[in-house]
Parts: C-alpha cells; structure tokens; sequence
C-alpha cells in the first residue's frame, strides 16, 4: 500500500492537515514536547502535499543506466535527467 499522495485531492488534503499541524506547532511554542514532532511530522508532510512524493524518497539513490551494448544514447537517459 502506498500512502503517498499522488493524486490532487490527496495532495490538498495533506495540505489542510499541514496547515493544522504548524498551527499546533507554532501556538505550543512553551511545550517543546509537542512543538518538535509536530513540527517535524508537518515538515515530513509539507514535502508530500508540495512535491506529492514520500519523504523517505528524498534519500532513495537511483542506479545510474547502464549504456547498452551498441554504445547508441537511449531516449529514455535524457527523460531521466
């Protein structure tokens, strides 16, 4: 199960969660207890409902394409890039 936000209306919805929880992490400045994982748990957040991808894939290396055999540019390499 993926529970990335991939299309608009999760996207928007993330946003409004977002948009709560840096509320809750702002207005709780004296508690550092429940600023700091809200804060952090908005940021992880912010990144999905923003770019629509986990933020564990941030950190995800993709292997580099091997050129095939006639040495000829593929087209798929520049759409990679």
């Amino acid at each position: 199960m993926n529970s990335c936000a991939r299309n608009p209306v999760d996207r928007v919805v993330r946003g409004i969660v977002l948009i709560v929880l840096w509320s809750v992490a702002f207005s709780s400045g004296e508690s550092l207890v429940i600023a700091i994982p809200a804060g952090l748990i908005a940021l992880a957040l912010s990144i999905g409902a923003l770019t629509g991808k986990c933020p564990h894939e941030l950190f995800i290396r993709r292997p580099e394409p091997k050129p095939n055999a006639l040495g000829i540019p593929e087209a798929r390499d520049a759409l990679l890039k």
